[in-house]
């Protein structure tokens, strides 16, 4: 793919994963998610000392925010213990997509000495760098953006159908517009008993206020879908980046989101709406001015969205923020690299 390689497999055995790295012998390794599987069997095996002393960069991905921390709490408390005192994440660098994620990181290296020495107080190096959107072509095709009537909207959710997500919230806000509403849902149903309290809230919704589960969508149809649709409407409990919210941006689609995401200051550019969670007055007059909003107003922010997005991508202050990012990665690392690495021969 472009300049890289890419290996696909299902086989996520430990002895698969340290063949294939092996065979790389990589100079970093990047490992998404604090408590993922993958996640866990690579540094299980680096802790046995069955991999080279690469350097690893892991990125949390909003896994340490407080309410994703509380969704199954007791879990999560247990295995952080017990990962500490295997020594699972001792020489890593943490990747935080933003400032407030680098907070939330250092709350919990607080309660939990996860830095290279294990001993608490002293802060594991946390590296911040915003992620990198897809680019964003200049034009939409002109038929795409749908026209915009007051007292007429379609909101739609693009995302995983979880307690995270916060759905529930969305449906209720949804629901007690006035006007004509649409409400269309996509996405995966990961944790069945939260879908069906989101079945039970679509079930109340009145009349007026039509409520759709449409499906999983792939996600290189998210950006159309999300042209076809007004508004976005996502009061999640957290990320760290949002790569959902900047494709409905780049669809000229304005959001809704909670303040739980490093994407701030959307009003000022008339490019959407970041609103506290505990604010519900808040959400349903926001909610009511989109209802009521006319094609012209409409228009405007359609095309702040994307003019506000596509300033962003194209930001060189973040491409050298990864850049380095990994550059630090490899100054840290590189000597331990070299005089511990596994010949590919004792594999």
């Amino acid at each position: 793919m472009g300049n890289g390689h890419v290996f696909y497999t299902s086989n996520m055995s430990m002895s698969n994963l340290r063949r294939r790295i092996v065979e790389v012998a990589p100079d970093i390794i990047y490992l998404n998610s604090f408590f993922s599987r993958l996640t866990i069997k690579v540094l299980l095996l680096r802790r046995l000392g069955l991999l080279s002393h690469a350097a690893v960069v892991l990125a949390p991905r909003g896994e340490f925010s407080s309410s994703a921390l509380a969704l199954k709490r007791l879990k999560k408390k247990s295995f952080m213990a017990l990962a500490v005192l295997m020594g699972l994440y001792r020489d890593v660098l943490w990747h935080a997509s933003a400032e407030r994620e680098k907070l939330e990181m250092q709350r919990v290296f607080t309660s939990y000495p996860l830095n290279s020495r294990g001993r608490i107080g002293i802060a594991p190096p946390i590296y911040v760098a915003s992620d990198i959107p897809d680019p964003i072509p200049d034009r939409l095709s002109s038929d795409s953006r749908p026209d915009k009537r007051p007292g007429k909207v379609s909101f739609v959710f693009i995302s995983r159908v979880s307690p995270m997500k916060n759905l529930v919230t969305a449906i209720e806000l949804a629901s007690a517009l006035r006007g004509e509403v649409v409400f269309d849902i996509y996405g995966p149903t990961e944790d069945q008993q939260y879908f069906a309290r989101c079945r039970q809230a679509m079930a109340k919704a009145p009349a007026h206020v039509k409520i759709h589960y449409l499906g999983a969508l792939p996600h290189e149809r998210a950006r159309q879908k999300f042209s076809e649709y007004h508004f976005f409407l996502f009061p999640t409990l957290g990320e760290n980046f949002g790569h959902v919210i900047v494709e409905s941006l780049a669809s000229g689609c304005p959001v809704i989101i909670s303040d739980l995401t490093p994407w701030q200051g959307l009003e000022a550019q008339n490019a959407g709406w970041t609103l506290p969670l505990e604010d519900r007055d808040a959400w349903r007059k926001v909610l009511q001015l989109c209802v009521d909003m006319d094609d012209e107003r409409f228009d405007q922010a359609s095309a702040a969205a994307r003019r506000f997005v596509r300033e962003a991508a194209r930001s060189p202050a973040v491409r050298a923020q990864n850049v380095n990012l990994f550059r630090y990665a490899l100054e840290a690392w590189e000597p331990r690299t070299k005089e511990n690495a596994i010949p590919a021969s004792q594999e």
